[in-house]
């Protein structure tokens, strides 16, 4: 029998990655702008302990907000099929807000210095991208928790090109970090000191900005997965009281 289709109200997935992305680039050009009217590299804004880096950690706390509601939703669903992946919901809302965490305080940022100190490694500039690979990593394991829960998460398909660009500009986001961390690569392009210097500091802006626009699509992602979850359970209740009808 055939549910009756309650779509909650509110903006739409679309609007709201529009909302964000305007709110990215808004935060970008600010960032540049006031470091080169200050006359401050134009990386200054996007170091730790900015207001981009606050922004970033916002977003962060946006996605584990709609994945810790999520889980809420299916935790209580009489829905089998929901009840099955309550648990990687739970798994996504605490680990966007471990990411913030670490965006805010930096524990990946200091990964290289705690490789030095513990194992003794004499610190290179290859031993420095240890922090950025960690980066890649988080990646990866998000990718193999998805993977793992594929077939349960097909209910929220509508959701997953969001996602995918996410995950192919977060995937963005570590090569530049990678490529800005040191001198290690842009060397192998030019030995001129000063463009090194541009070079890095303009990958890491590029880095910075991609990593604001990989959250606000993964926002708009688990906005729309909420907006599902949500419309399934206003289904199951109709889908019961028609059945019971249909019975009586």
């Amino acid at each position: 029998m055939k549910t009756k289709s309650l779509a909650p109200a509110g903006i739409s997935s679309k609007q709201l990655l529009w909302i964000f992305l305007f709110l990215d680039a808004l935060a970008v050009t600010i960032a540049i702008a006031k470091a080169m009217l200050a006359g401050k590299s134009s990386f200054h804004y996007f170091g730790e302990n900015t207001f981009i880096t606050y922004f970033s950690c916002f977003q962060l706390v946006v996605v584990a907000v709609f994945a810790w509601m999520i889980f809420r939703m299916q935790k209580q669903s009489e829905d089998p099929q929901l009840l099955k992946n309550a648990l990687f919901w739970l798994i996504v809302a605490f680990g966007a807000f471990f990411l913030s965490l670490d965006d805010a305080l930096s524990f990946h940022e200091q990964i290289d210095q705690w490789l030095h100190r513990v194992f003794e490694v004499k610190e290179t500039e290859i031993t420095d991208l240890a922090d950025d690979i960690l980066v890649g990593i988080y990646m990866l394991i998000a990718l193999i928790c998805v993977a793992s829960q594929w077939k349960v998460l097909q209910v929220f398909r509508s959701s997953f090109r969001y996602f995918k660009i996410g995950f192919v500009i977060g995937a963005v986001m570590v090569g530049f970090d990678i490529l800005s961390n040191n001198t290690l690569f842009v060397s192998m392009v030019t030995s001129d000191g000063g463009l090194q210097g541009k070079m890095i500091t303009w990958m890491g802006i590029i880095e910075e900005t991609a990593k604001l626009v990989a959250e606000g699509f993964f926002v708009a992602g688990t906005y729309q997965c909420w907006r599902k979850a949500k419309t399934l359970n206003n289904q199951l209740p109709t889908a019961n009281s028609e059945q019971s009808a249909v019975s009586n």
